[in-house]
């Protein structure tokens, strides 16, 4: 018996004004028929698609040997991105995403639709990933603080330097991210990466996240000042620029890179 949750066969495309539910549902049935959980999440659930939006689907085998492993593909016209586990190695992508202070995995779980649910794995999960989030983010370490305190200080004093010139685009959108980040860390709250990282400080403090948008905005219309000092407030608030004694080691990451490399090698 095959139990790897691998595609099985190339599938019939359709028009893209199929629900992305009922999408779901057939590519869950033909793609993945060994699998005992599917859940789609992302932002067509929660009411923030737009007209390029995937599909998420959480894809659950209670046993596959290739588990875990993540693939993108276009089905029934819906572009789709499955990310495939056993409940052992979703669990531990929850932890990880927590310990990162992100919590992208455990709110696709928690929030998700449930497409399938043969094993009844569903209720757990959910309730796991539930108290995941509610805990909130791990405390704030003062190494953290002062390494976002670093980055957002330097990406300032790189964009300060040539505010209108070719680069200002390229480390405007650095400072824009650092400073963001930054300010969710200053509030305890959650990260996030790309979109959403404005939906986390919407989320948090949406007086913030216009100020945020709109210096973001004018940025585009070629004035850093709005950034700039938006930077400045939030350096302030966190214990001001760091840059003058700041140290950071690098032995774990040495050791990290050479663990992979061993790793590697005995591959």
């Amino acid at each position: 018996m095959d139990n790897r949750c691998e595609p099985t066969r190339e599938t019939k495309k359709m028009d893209r004004h199929v629900p992305a539910l009922e999408a779901a549902a057939a590519i869950a049935d033909e793609r993945y028929p060994a699998a005992d959980l599917v859940i789609l999440a992302g932002s067509v659930v929660i009411g923030l698609g737009t007209p390029t939006s995937d599909l998420d689907l959480v894809v659950v085998c209670v046993e596959d040997e290739d588990a875990p492993f993540r693939e993108s593909f276009t089905d029934h016209e819906w572009p789709v991105e499955a990310f495939v586990h056993t409940p052992h190695s979703l669990r531990g992508f929850m932890r990880m995403d927590v310990a990162e202070r992100r919590r992208s995995m455990p709110r696709m779980v928690s929030s998700g639709k449930v497409v399938r649910d043969g094993a009844r794995l569903a209720e757990e999960l959910r309730d796991e990933a539930l108290r995941m989030i509610d805990a909130g983010p791990p405390a704030l370490s003062e190494e953290e603080l002062t390494f976002r305190r670093y980055c957002v200080t330097d990406a300032l004093e790189d964009l300060r330097g040539d505010p209108n010139g070719d680069e200002a685009p390229v480390t405007a959108a650095q400072l824009a991210k650092q400073v963001g980040e930054l300010q969710l860390t200053l509030a305890g709250a959650w990260m996030g990466t790309g979109k959403w990282l404005l939906r986390e400080l919407r989320e948090t403090d949406s007086v913030f996240a216009d100020r945020f948008v709109s210096a973001v905005r004018a940025c585009g219309k070629g004035s850093a000042e709005a950034l700039m000092r938006l930077a400045s407030d939030v350096l302030d608030a966190s214990g001001g620029p760091m840059f003058d004694g700041y140290r950071a080691s690098g032995k774990s990451l040495l050791q990290r890179f050479e663990n992979e490399e061993r790793n590697a090698t005995r591959a």
